[in-house]
């Protein structure tokens, strides 16, 4: 009985998600904001989402952050001159998990990784309009593996090769220094969340 309980315990430690296994997991940095429709003092995300849906009820809400109410006092920000993909576009760094607890790959390329049980496991949510900002010490600050050589797709390739071999879970490409990183876990500290008009707040971990 108690080795049975042993295993249990184990296997659910082993089965843990740290921030890389979720639609909700993706993460991007240095990235550049457009300039806010507004900029309103907003005590939890959900106040935030409340300024948004009525902004949005004019047309002027695509996508708005939130960053914890200690770090800054204008805290909730309402965008309307791009879309969320297009400010995701600006960001210098991105991250991403590698595969779901069931083995489904967060891989939308042609070719599915033969270490994926299915690609594109994002395809049926809604909880890609959520991401993070500005994140610091992603997979508490350790990547298992690097390459300096490589475009994003390549970037991409390279850490899902390695997937099985090394234990890997998350990954990050800079776009500037082309700097390639895989990582054993998605852990990070990040001050900003942020979502487009129509995610639900069910997507925020």
């Amino acid at each position: 009985m108690i080795k049975s309980l042993v295993f249990v315990v184990l296997a659910g430690v082993a089965l843990a998600c740290e921030r890389d296994c979720q639609c909700g997991d993706f993460l991007y940095s240095e990235c550049k904001y457009p300039f806010p429709v507004t900029e309103v003092h907003a005590l939890t995300v959900e106040e935030c989402k409340e300024t948004c849906d009525l902004f949005a009820s004019f047309n002027q809400c695509n996508f708005y952050s939130f960053t914890a109410p200690n770090i800054v006092d204008e805290n909730c920000k309402i965008f309307a001159d791009e879309s969320l993909d297009q400010f995701l576009k600006s960001c210098n760094l991105q991250g991403q998990p590698l595969k779901d607890q069931n083995g489904n790959c967060f891989y939308t390329g042609a070719s599915c990784p033969k270490d994926c049980v299915r690609c594109d496991a994002c395809a049926s949510t809604t909880c890609d309009g959520y991401v993070e900002t500005d994140c610091q010490n992603i997979g508490n600050g350790n990547p298992a593996e690097t390459n300096d050589k490589l475009d994003q797709e390549g970037c991409r390739q390279f850490c899902y090769n390695l997937m099985g071999s090394s234990q890997l879970t998350f990954m990050t490409f800079t776009q500037e220094q082309k700097i390639c990183s895989c990582f054993q876990s998605g852990a990070r500290t990040c001050k900003t969340k942020v979502l487009s008009a129509k995610t639900d707040l069910s997507c925020v971990p």
